[in-house]
């Protein structure tokens, strides 16, 4: 039997849960929380915060001792999409679309069987509601963008996805086993759109829709937001229209 490969470099792997943990934080957090979320030593936890620090990956409060992402995590992120043609080009359909149904339009890209939220357009009101936010990773299995990408998946990518997922339920209404989560792929397939009937938060509903986009591995999808107590079968019925149509203005600007 062949031994697995034990990955190199476990400090960068603790030092990526931190980052991870303080990209999930809209304030500042404090180095126990930190600690105690990520299941590292206090002590460790205190080396890596120090070189991260120093390296400009975070930043302290020196008042309060809490930590938030740093400067240069911003920095890499800026580079990042000014090569990103994708974000670029959906930039101009995806805010009329936001601006035509009143509510938040999100853009994520598929990355390591999650979903990265790499743009997004809202309104104060609606930033107060809906707390997603551009560079979030959230779960496939329970997104309305996830769902879509899962529903794009061939058989084989859907089974070997299937075979390493760990469920994680973020609400009550989080999907916990395959079982549940094949029939709602199925159902995906069928609608045409992925839905997240708040099972990635609190009275929040989505749909959402692949991008299909050629010459490229990658996979990306979008999606609108909305608290679900505002929702209506003709909004809904709306709002499928209009993400349809996007859908075929981004797919004919990228072709």
């Amino acid at each position: 039997m062949t031994k697995a490969k034990k990955p190199y470099g476990t400090v960068l792997i603790k030092s990526v849960k931190i980052l991870d943990f303080l990209s999930q934080k809209a304030e500042a957090v404090s180095m126990t929380d930190i600690s105690a979320y990520t299941e590292i030593t206090l002590s460790t936890t205190n080396k890596i915060l120090d070189t991260l620090l120093l390296i400009g990956l975070v930043a302290r409060d020196d008042e309060t001792r809490t930590y938030t992402l740093g400067p240069r995590l911003f920095q890499f992120a800026n580079a990042s999409l000014i090569q990103f043609d994708v974000a670029r080009e959906t930039f101009s359909p995806l805010k009329h679309l936001h601006e035509k149904v009143e509510s938040t339009v999100n853009l994520g890209k598929l990355d390591n069987n999650h979903v990265l939220y790499i743009n997004k357009f809202t309104d104060i009101e609606s930033s107060k509601k809906v707390t997603s936010r551009i560079g979030v990773i959230l779960p496939l299995y329970c997104t309305a963008m996830g769902k879509a990408i899962l529903a794009d998946f061939s058989e084989a990518e859907l089974e070997e996805y299937l075979e390493t997922i760990e469920f994680n339920k973020l609400s009550e209404y989080t999907i916990d086993s395959k079982e549940a989560l094949i029939r709602e792929i199925e159902e995906t397939r069928t609608r045409g759109y992925g839905i997240d009937d708040e099972e990635a938060e609190k009275n929040v509903y989505c749909i959402g829709t692949v991008v299909q986009i050629p010459n490229t591995k990658s996979r990306f999808a979008f999606s609108i937001s909305l608290q679900k107590d505002e929702l209506s079968e003709e909004r809904l019925s709306f709002f499928v229209d209009e993400m349809e149509k996007s859908k075929n203005i981004i797919e004919y600007q990228l072709r």
